[in-house]
């Protein structure tokens, strides 16, 4: 029952407060049927910064997604408020074309370190399914490599957590 992915992605400004970024993803595993499947896809972001303020807006699943994998077109909008580029405090919302209504919510709060390390929490519930997850997460961070955990924590019995590792190169 193990979903696995790959991402590759290209960010760049566009100006001295705006941001853009394209990544293709290859995701693979169990469909809803139990069949193997894979999902070859696209998401766009663009990011705007203003010293203290961030708002970030996203399209998941630019070709349509994948139904029988539960990866559906969507979009997502956040914001973000940072003290000192140490310590930010963000709230995202996430909708299917489909359906605007925000059907998950998410708050979190980080902490970057100037010692090359980031810890971070939240918590983001689903709405309509009644289900919410805590996470708890940490990155070991350099100017070009960087790498990074996260674990999900369910709120409901018996729900198994979710562990995530990934990994930053920049050219």
């Amino acid at each position: 029952n193990t979903i696995q992915g790959a991402k590759i992605a290209l960010m760049g400004r566009i100006s001295n407060s705006m941001g853009i970024g394209v990544s293709g993803k290859s995701i693979w595993g169990p469909n809803v049927l139990g069949n193997q499947d894979r999902l070859q896809d696209v998401d766009l972001g663009v990011i705007y910064n203003q010293s203290f303020f961030q708002f970030g807006a996203s399209l998941r699943n630019v070709f349509g997604g994948k139904e029988l994998m539960q990866f559906y077109r969507e979009y997502a909008l956040g914001g973000r408020v940072t003290y000192d580029q140490i310590l930010s405090l963000s709230v995202a919302t996430q909708s299917k074309f489909s359906n605007a209504t925000p059907y998950q919510i998410g708050v979190g709060a980080e902490y970057v370190s100037p010692y090359y390390f980031a810890i971070r929490g939240g918590y983001r519930s689903l709405i309509q399914d009644k289900q919410s997850f805590w996470s708890v997460g940490t990155s070991l961070v350099s100017p070009k490599l960087s790498f990074h955990y996260a674990m999900e924590i369910p709120n409901q019995p018996n729900a198994s957590l979710e562990h995530t590792l990934g990994t930053t190169l920049i050219f």
